[in-house]
């Protein structure tokens, strides 16, 4: 079931990332075997993923032409780096790192990165060409200025899948709706002669698996994808480590170490460097669909590796006719759950400075770009820990230097748990925060009540409340009592706001 996903899905992305289709299908091998072997995940479906893709065209773009030698070379070189780094994070065990993004600013960038990739995709959707522009709404004007040129075929091609995915999903959401549709769409080009018509295909994808190269490198080149590399890493690392960590929160029979992901990201990532892969992540839609379908080892993840060896060997030359109408469709359905609207919502009603770095980050990233968005989002976040904070040099040491167990401390009877906060719990330490609790949870055979005391706690940000939502659900699972005492009017009013308390 994966690997039907997985293989539309691969060609889709690597065209979202500027690269030729079949390097998406040579970052579902190396990748996926490595990990497979070094992860503690057996549920992550490592591979091409959406987001990365569009991080990649965006900061690679502006240095080269996408689909040139020059600028495969160079997205390949990203991979390798980001892999080092990954690998050197988990080495170092600097995985506190990645709490430097805070809940809001990774939502704000999530729905931006989806407006943006949808927007990208009306040019093959419509049949225009677009002249390619690091402005979005340069796009959306050229858009608008050429709607009398769009080619009708193709708009009907388009508006047919859509319709036709929207039936699939209706009728069971098990149903393998990108292998569906891309097989529709080659019988279909091939019996009509959709590029005659002036329908967009794919044409040849070269057959065979990936040779071992060395990616090129230098001094020069290295510092102009590194800006992309660092974003991407950050980015990666949360994606993929936070889709573990949800999946694994549901199974007792593993745990997730963060350390251990970095390192096995980062091996997977430099090892897929020599065999011509793109930089690989975690993939949301198909790791669901690997616990969903009973996956308990790894081993279902080299099954996927498998399929992908047997599509590359034979199934290539089908692939000619695919219109890439169908291929800007999938891409849409698959990056629309990244608009994350219910959140905004969430944030604008628990705490409105959460709410406006998301907004922040949301309209720098669509009006500027990804990487400028990011970095507003981040000093909006220090800025905003600054403004709550009475001892703020505590608070900027917490973050910068990362010790994440300064923030609280943990008693414990024969019968419970008494948890302390000491002072905001916010996206500096609350992934720690929940972790440490969760695990003395574990190690306590009778625990029968969780006491966490909020006296000492001035501000609780949306990371904060989101680690003591995942604390409530975990200990109602095991029938453990959560008690929140002692906290302040303006913590009160936001656990009220956010469902953890009754008015």
């Amino acid at each position: 079931m994966v690997a039907i996903l997985l293989v539309p899905q691969a060609i889709a992305y690597s065209y979202l990332a500027g690269m030729p289709p079949e390097y998406g299908l040579y970052t579902a091998l190396i990748p996926c075997i490595l990990y497979a072997i070094f992860g503690t995940s057996p549920h992550l479906a490592i591979g091409p993923v959406a987001v990365s893709a569009l991080l990649i065209m965006a900061g690679i773009s502006q240095i080269a032409e996408p689909f040139s030698e020059n600028y495969i070379s160079l997205v390949i070189l990203s991979g390798l780096l980001i892999g080092i780094i990954q690998l050197l994070m988990g080495v170092f065990r600097l995985g506190a790192l990645v709490n430097l993004l805070s809940y809001p600013v990774i939502t704000g960038f999530t729905s931006a990165a989806s407006i943006i990739v949808i927007v990208n995709q009306f040019k093959d959707i419509f049949g225009l060409h677009i002249p390619r522009s690091d402005f979005l709404f340069d796009t959306v004007i050229h858009i608008v200025n050429n709607l009398t040129t769009i080619h009708i075929p193709t708009l009907l091609i388009g508006l047919a899948t859509f319709l036709i995915i929207y039936v699939l999903k209706k009728l069971s959401n098990k149903i393998p709706y990108g292998l569906v549709i891309v097989t529709i769409g080659i019988v279909l080009s091939y019996l009509l002669d959709f590029e005659n018509m002036g329908v967009a295909i794919i044409g040849t994808v070269p057959s065979g698996l990936p040779s071992f190269k060395v990616p090129e490198m230098n001094i020069s080149i290295i510092s102009s994808v590194m800006p992309t590399v660092i974003l991407v890493t950050i980015i990666g690392i949360i994606e993929a480590v936070g889709i573990a960590k949800a999946i694994g929160n549901k199974h007792d029979y593993y745990s997730i170490d963060t350390n251990q992901e970095l390192r096995a990201l980062g091996i997977s990532k430099i090892g897929g460097s020599f065999f011509n892969s793109i930089p690989s992540s975690g993939s949301f839609s198909r790791s669901a669909l690997m616990n969903e379908s009973g996956a308990r080892t790894s081993v279902a993840l080299l099954i996927t590796v498998i399929f992908v060896v047997l599509s590359l060997l034979f199934l290539t030359p089908l692939l000619f006719f695919l219109p890439k109408v169908i291929l800007a469709v999938i891409i849409v359905i698959a990056v629309k759950n990244l608009f994350e609207y219910t959140l905004a919502k969430s944030f604008y009603k628990t705490n409105r400075l959460d709410f406006l770095v998301m907004l922040v980050t949301f309209i720098i990233t669509i009006l500027v770009s990804i990487k400028v968005g990011v970095f507003i989002g981040f000093l909006v976040s220090i800025i905003v820990v600054l403004i709550n904070s009475k001892n703020r040099f505590k608070s900027m040491k917490r973050l910068f230097l990362f010790r994440e167990s300064e923030g609280f401390e943990i008693e414990e009877t024969s019968d419970k748990i008494i948890v302390t906060v000491e002072g905001p719990l916010n996206f500096g330490n609350a992934d720690y925060f929940q972790k440490k609790v969760k695990e003395k949870i574990a190690a306590q055979e009778k625990c029968e009540l969780i006491l966490i005391d909020l006296s000492q706690t001035d501000d609780i940000d949306s990371s904060g409340l989101k680690a003591l939502k995942g604390i409530n659900i975990y200990t109602n699972a095991l029938n453990i009592y959560l008690l929140l005492t002692n906290y302040k009017p303006k913590v009160k009013s936001r656990l009220i706001r956010s469902g953890l308390l009754q008015i």
